[in-house]
């Protein structure tokens, strides 16, 4: 459910930019553009040094 969550917020970031863009407000739409980009690249950062961190305990787990 967290996963289906986080998938649709960018996707709602767009449709409320072309809406926005759509009642003639380009400005406005652009800044939720940007939005929605800067909270899609935090997810994948996030996403991978959830990664690399798992990565790194599974090596560490395999030397012992």
């Amino acid at each position: 459910m967290e996963r289906l969550l986080k998938s649709l917020i960018p996707v709602a970031f767009l449709v409320i930019a072309i809406v926005l863009y759509t009642l003639g407000m380009a400005a406005e739409s652009f800044l939720v553009i940007a939005l929605g980009v800067l909270f899609e690249g935090a997810f994948w950062v996030k996403l991978f040094k959830l990664s690399s961190e798992n990565e790194r305990l599974e090596t560490k787990k395999g030397a012992h």
